[in-house]
């Protein structure tokens, strides 16, 4: 019997849309080996479906961050929603909504935000 077993990398490019010392990825039916942001290893962990990276430090809203995951598992496939385009059914897999962290096409990265004092209005 063969084993649909895997282990790879990916490397994701990252614009960060708001203030944040964490991210979240979705990693289903995976688990990271080993996760870099800006040739730095980081520490991460393993959270059910997501994989938390702590980046170790505030970054800046805008600031652009590579993370590069390691991986491995073995996948199952993921259900799929049916949607219909000019008469043809197609088959489409959303990620989660949208978050601060605007990762390039192809990535699906989210974020934790820090929270902040109120200020008071005077």
């Amino acid at each position: 019997m063969r084993s649909n077993r895997i282990h790879g990398e990916a490397t994701l490019d990252v614009v960060l849309l708001a203030e944040v010392d964490s991210i979240e990825l979705d990693l289903v039916h995976l688990r990271a080996t080993k996760v870099h942001v800006g040739g730095t290893r980081v520490n991460y962990r393993n959270v059910g479906r997501k994989l938390k990276v702590l980046l170790g430090q505030w970054y800046d809203e805008g600031t652009e961050l590579q993370v590069v995951v390691d991986y491995e598992g073995t996948p199952s496939p993921r259900r799929a929603r049916a949607a219909t385009s000019a008469g043809r059914s197609s088959r489409t897999v959303r990620s989660s909504p949208p978050s601060p962290t605007a990762p390039r096409p192809g990535s699906r990265a989210t974020t934790t935000r820090r929270s902040r004092r109120p200020t008071r209005s005077r």
